[in-house]
């Protein structure tokens, strides 16, 4: 009705190691890359400058936690400034408890209802299972100051301090939480606000030519299953035709594949972000069959051959050496000179050193 292209992409099940099955989008037709395999149009997508921007459910919020915080007399000022993210955050849950009005409801019925309510990622887990499970990994700290920093962001929200959860985690301490915000997202409380934060940053786009992010009926779904593998398809906006657009990557679609979506982040921040790993982007028939200390077998578990397929074929994946300079070296002034002259930390650099790309 608003002259998009017909989508070249259907839902439809893809077999999955558990044997029952999984949602997915398959190619309805050939694709080469650069080809358009679907056109949204920007109505049905949300952005934290439109329709997070323009929600009255939203700006009360914040309104009444600065209005609560004694800033900015009785109509409380301008309410605090928030990340792209966390207003997304605060968007879904104001759909979410809310009955739609007739405007909005072709938008939730296409965008909001699909999303998923929380996700798997470890920003959610309980800390004992976190601290077993995540034992020795670098992503282990980084769950535990994404939670902290987001506890303090909805705290700050609530008391009109306003502030990014990134300032928040700098923080030791979050101002305390004031009774008389009873609007209806701060009546859902933080734990939704942590699920729903979880939710937008799994399924919320990027989009290089409008710069910012943006939740996308469809694009955003779990039906859209996120790759590492350097082969996926990439969204952007299309200023010409005013749509968010999925366009095919550098490998060709034949009809019936399944469709992905290229994220290429490291096995780590994919698992904090979506709270799954990238493995079953890999061909069963190319995942080692194991052997080794220490190694799982592929047989031995859907997931230790998800785990362990995902450590080996994840481009994106790097270990991180620390490097610095010894302040006892007599030359050590003339070799920091020369580092800082290429923008590089004589005492805190690090390197990133993957298995087939140097830093």
């Amino acid at each position: 009705a608003q002259g998009v292209p017909p989508p070249r992409v259907a839902a439809r099940v893809f077999p999955s190691a558990d044997g029952r099955g999984r949602l997915g989008l398959g190619a309805t037709d050939d694709a080469r890359e650069g080809d358009v395999l679907l056109a949204v149009p920007e109505s049905l997508a949300a952005t934290a400058a439109g329709d997070a921007g323009e929600s009255a459910a939203v700006a009360d919020f914040l309104a009444a936690g600065r209005a609560a915080g004694g800033a900015g007399g009785e109509d409380g000022g301008d309410a605090p400034a928030v990340s792209e993210l966390v207003a997304l955050a605060l968007w879904v849950m104001a759909q979410r408890s809310s009955s739609p009005d007739t405007s909005s409801a072709k938008q939730r019925e296409a965008l909001v209802d699909p999303l998923p309510t929380a996700t798997l990622s470890p920003v959610l887990w309980p800390e004992p299972e976190r601290g077993a499970l995540q034992r020795g990994s670098p992503a282990l700290q980084e769950a535990r100051g994404r939670e902290k920093a987001l506890r303090e962001q909805w705290a700050r929200m609530l008391s009109g301090a306003g502030g990014s959860a990134d300032a928040a985690a700098a923080s030791d301490s979050a101002p305390t939480p004031s009774s008389n915000n009873n609007t209806a997202i701060a009546r859902m409380g933080e734990a939704a606000f942590l699920r729903a934060f979880c939710a937008v940053v799994a399924s919320a786009a990027y989009l290089p030519s409008a710069g910012c992010f943006a939740l996308v009926p469809v694009v955003s779904s779990p039906a859209l299953r996120r790759t590492c593998a350097g082969g996926g398809c990439l969204v952007d906006y299309d200023e010409g035709s005013g749509c968010a657009v999925l366009r095919c990557g550098p490998t060709p679609a034949r009809k019936g594949d399944e469709v992905t979506l290229e994220d290429g982040r490291p096995n780590g921040e994919f698992l904090l972000a979506t709270g799954a790993l990238p493995g079953d982007d890999v061909d069963p028939a190319a995942r080692p069959s194991g052997g080794g200390a220490g190694r799982p077998s592929s047989s031995s578990s859907p997931a230790a051959a998800a785990v362990l397929a995902a450590r080996v074929h994840n481009p994106a994946d790097c270990l991180m050496f620390p490097a610095a300079l010894l302040p006892a070296d007599r030359l050590f002034a003339q070799k920091a000179e020369i580092l800082a002259a290429a923008g590089l930390d004589p005492l805190a650099q690090a390197f990133p050193v993957r298995r087939d790309a140097l830093p």
